[in-house]
């Protein structure tokens, strides 16, 4: 999962792909993809970003103020492949590209069938499927409901309040 996330904290970032978009994103003021907000110097139809397995392609489609990336403007209609930690500005607003592995785990399903359609579908996103547990892993996969029960509730909430703690101290030292 690749995300544009903005210096600005009031900003909404944009994650990349979107489950079902077909097709370059359009980036503008109005009207498209990802909208950027509060920005005069946004075209209306600003730039293009593309996602493919590989990552993330930005090209500037006729931009009045310009697209950057690093610090070198991008010539027009000239795709510009992104890496993590690329400092994008489009107008005058600033994004950082961020690459996120999504990790789900899977330890309870059974069905060969169904752990098969969730490693396509996670695949889809640029994601992994493990069988366990790890510090690594973002999202729990639970197929069927009455499995999550309180205890188990209460437990995977303490779990990741003490990872979010322990995470945060080691931050500060």
């Amino acid at each position: 999962m690749w995300q544009l996330l903005p210096d600005d904290a009031t900003r909404q970032s944009a994650l990349f792909p979107v489950s079902g978009h077909v097709g370059p994103y359009s980036v503008g003021r109005k009207d498209t993809d990802m909208v950027v907000t509060n920005d005069k110097s946004i075209s209306r139809n600003h730039a293009q970003v593309t996602h493919s397995p590989d990552g993330l392609t930005l090209m500037d489609i006729g931009s009045k103020f310009g697209t950057h990336v690093n610090g070198a403007k991008l010539a027009q209609n000239e795709p510009r492949v992104l890496a993590a930690g690329d400092k994008v500005v489009l107008g005058t607003t600033h994004f950082t590209v961020r690459r996120r592995q999504l990790i789900f785990c899977a330890s309870t399903l059974s069905s060969p069938e169904d752990k098969e359609e969730l490693t396509r579908s996670a695949a889809a996103l640029g994601a992994l499927v493990v069988d366990k547990w790890s510090d690594e892993v973002t999202h729990l996969i639970m197929p069927e409901p009455e499995l999550l029960t309180l205890t188990l509730a209460l437990a995977l909430t303490l779990a990741l309040t003490l990872t979010l703690t322990l995470a945060r101290s080691r931050s500060r030292t």
